[in-house]
């Protein structure tokens, strides 16, 4: 299983320690020949140990610089067509035991994670035996895999406020008005408010709300943390 944790931004003392904590732990893994440290020493005379810490959507150059890869195609390489949970879907995976880190957690982030952390269980798969085709299956069914890129969508598209330029200053939501239809943002959306509360949420592990994401990008709702409070919570 992946370890996921949260990088702390802050130009201070607390945040140093708490990053070099994270880096710390991960396993290392040589850049040359591909070893980690934990499953085969390498053989190499010398050789460039790194820390195997997957960032997704780290936007601190120096956190960045740090990790070994970073999923962050909108702030790292202008791009506004894929968010970092579309990489997700398609990307090498991470070796088993890698820690995947960000500095916020969110919808995009925590989604990402939680893509990584299926298709490595090897619950969400791709069948390309067909040339030129891709067919997903989640838990061997593709009907269910279908459900749930309906949802990663869902999230791309907020998270790349794909429902085109902003429309200008609009209102405040309001009880006539909860949810107006030109908000772009995951958390201005019935849809996506409650599970993006969710995942916001510091009272839970990066861990908790990873695997919480895993039930709600496969069901819809969640099993491991209780939804009901946060759709109860983004109403009022």
């Amino acid at each position: 299983m992946y370890q996921f944790a949260l990088l702390d931004p802050r130009n201070t003392d607390a945040a140093r320690a708490t990053n070099d904590a994270i880096f710390a732990a991960a396993p290392t893994r040589c850049r040359d020949c591909g070893t980690v440290t934990a499953t085969d020493p390498c053989t190499l005379d010398s050789h460039a140990w790194e820390p195997q810490v997957i960032g997704i959507e780290v936007t601190v150059p120096t956190l960045a610089r740090r990790c070994w890869n970073n999923i962050d195609p909108q702030h790292a390489d202008g791009r506004t067509d894929v968010a970092a949970i579309d990489i997700a879907l398609n990307c090498a995976l991470p070796p088993d035991g890698a820690t995947l880190a960000t500095v916020r957690a969110d919808l995009d982030s925590i989604g990402a994670m939680a893509v990584l952390e299926l298709r490595r269980a090897g619950r969400l798969t791709l069948d390309q035996s067909i040339p030129g085709e891709q067919y997903w299956e989640l838990d061997g069914s593709a009907d269910r895999a279908s459900e749930l890129l309906v949802r990663v969508e869902a999230v791309s598209d907020s998270d790349r406020f794909a429902r085109g330029p902003w429309p200008g200053p609009r209102p405040l939501p309001s009880a006539e008005d909860r949810w107006p239809a030109d908000q772009a943002g995951a958390s201005d959306t019935r849809e996506l408010a409650a599970i993006a509360s969710l995942v916001a949420d510091p009272a839970h592990s990066v861990e908790s709300r990873v695997r919480a994401m895993v039930d709600w990008l496969c069901t819809g709702d969640c099993s491991y943390l209780p939804l009901l409070p946060y759709e109860e919570r983004v109403e009022r």
